[in-house]
């Protein structure tokens, strides 16, 4: 493992992308973690667990890494080869978080799509005995696409967009729809993920304040997450999360504060909790002083329909420490 990182990752003729992209998040960089679910692979010796626990003890994408070794292991060994306590407990109803489907669901709009590559393919799908079926798929030559490296990049198409009957399906504001109701959220730049569409306003004035902004949940899947990626807390100052939320007229939802990796906050926001409509908060982070932080805010369902979060300058403050 250390030799990997050591040539993929701290030498820069492998990190070229780096150079032109100051931000880039490197722990999702595909050589370190393709080489993490191989080396599971490898050194698990086709035990499951083994294989798991390698590419998991490995780091980098870590949930991802094991899932996708464990994925191709499983699909190796076939359901006969594959003990049942890695399927027996599957939950078969809940759906799945941002979708509308279950695991059956999943399942069975997979298969649709697989038959219908299949046909386009010019294969053939039939009915065995048994109540089997079977896939006659065409052996063709595969024509590799061109070589194109991200710091490289070829020309843009601005053609290639979603036309506007596609992005009518889509449940979700993408996370730039919400840019230039932040930038008043200064010195520090959140993004908005996962926040459903309504037919409310993304942003409004609501109960004595301006800029608000408004983000739901999407039926019962897990909620938006308001987030601040990287930032170094400068060093003899006390810092502060500052922010204020409110809620629907007589709606409720649950508010939850994760600063690097760690729960700070988890709360209810109702008429009970938020004084004139609103509650403010002023959390002192300065125990992270000289570090970098990474911060979500979350909204959840809990039950009430009227779920929208109204949420108003969210920023990160410092003030010098008096000795």
């Amino acid at each position: 493992m250390q030799l990997i990182e050591e040539k993929y990752r701290n030498t820069p003729e492998y990190q070229k992308y780096k150079t032109v992209n100051e931000s880039y998040w490197i722990e999702m960089d595909a050589k370190l973690n393709a080489a993490y679910i191989v080396m599971g692979l490898l050194y698990g010796n086709g035990d499951i667990d083994k294989t798991i626990i390698i590419s998991m003890r490995c780091g980098r994408d870590s949930d991802c890494n094991p899932s996708s070794a464990a994925g191709v292991l499983f699909a190796s060994l076939g359901m006969e080869g594959i003990d049942k306590k890695y399927y027996e407990k599957l939950n078969y109803e809940t759906k799945f978080a941002y979708t509308d489907y279950n695991f059956t669901e999943l399942i069975q709009t997979c298969t649709k799509l697989t038959e219908q590559f299949i046909l386009k393919s010019n294969g053939k799908i039939e009915a065995g005995d048994e109540g089997k079926t079977y896939y006659y798929i065409p052996e063709k030559a595969i024509i590799p696409s061109a070589l194109e490296r991200s710091w490289e990049p070829g020309p843009f198409d601005s053609t290639n967009k979603f036309s506007e009957e596609e992005l009518y399906h889509i449940n979700y504001y993408s996370a730039r729809h919400y840019d230039n109701y932040l930038k008043e959220w200064i010195p520090n730049t959140w993004k908005i993920s996962h926040s459903a569409k309504n037919d409310k306003e993304l942003s409004t004035s609501w109960k004595g304040k301006e800029g608000v902004v408004l983000t739901s949940v999407y039926h019962e899947s897990r909620g938006p997450m308001i987030y601040l990626d990287g930032i170094f807390l400068e060093e003899g100052k006390q810092h502060f999360l500052t922010f204020s939320v409110s809620h629907e007229d007589e709606g409720s939802w649950e508010l939850i504060v994760n600063i690097n990796d760690r729960e700070w906050l988890k709360e209810t926001i109702n008429k009970e909790s938020c004084d004139n409509g609103w509650k403010e908060y002023k959390i002192d982070i300065s125990e992270l002083e000289g570090m970098e932080v990474f911060a979500e805010i979350r909204q959840e369902f809990n039950g009430n329909d009227k779920s929208t979060a109204y949420w108003h300058e969210i920023k990160i403050i410092n003030e010098k420490i008096a000795y």
